[in-house]
């Protein structure tokens, strides 16, 4: 038996991501017939983005790499940030297990390996979830459905009347 392996991603820094993540849940929860309304979960989806956005990575050039990671990922800079507004900053973390899924984890090495390790695996983890969180959003909710049934498969498939097939 191989031991699980699991990713915990912080979203605080980025709260579009949460918010993509949220939305494309709550755009393909609930279709479905029969007694599994829906499989789609926020970690399948979670999954298939970091995919995505491992293949997109992946198809750049270091410097490239680099200059998403830095975008998408950014590092969180110590210490208090000063300004006027008194808003409670919420944390928002993600926990992947990613024994699950096949290429998830060798996806984010070979990304890592092509920039020569100038960052972190889990900065790269995360670049590619809101990369792909993003790419995913501007496709309709059928699509992402199909998409995540694809890739990250379940046992138990669904019947989805508005795409008229088994996911």
């Amino acid at each position: 038996m191989s031991p699980r392996q699991n990713i915990v991603l912080d979203l605080s820094t980025s709260p579009e991501s949460s918010e993509a993540l949220h939305g494309l849940f709550a755009a393909t929860n609930g279709k479905g017939d029969g007694r599994i309304k829906c499989t789609i979960t926020k970690h399948r989806i979670a999954k298939t983005a970091i995919l995505l956005g491992v293949q997109l990575l992946l198809k750049r050039g270091p410097e490239a790499i680099s200059k998403l990671i830095e975008k998408w990922a950014p590092v969180k800079k110590p210490g208090r940030r000063l300004g006027s507004k008194k808003t409670k900053k919420i944390k928002t973390e993600l926990v992947l297990e990613c024994s699950s899924t096949q290429g998830l984890l060798e996806g984010v090495d070979k990304v890592w390996r092509k920039i020569a390790g100038e960052v972190s695996h889990r900065r790269v983890t995360k670049a590619a979830l809101v990369l792909g969180l993003d790419s995913l959003s501007k496709v309709e909710p059928g699509k992402v459905r199909l998409l995540v049934s694809k890739v990250c498969p379940v046992p138990r498939k669904y019947w989805d009347p508005e795409l008229g097939l088994w996911l």
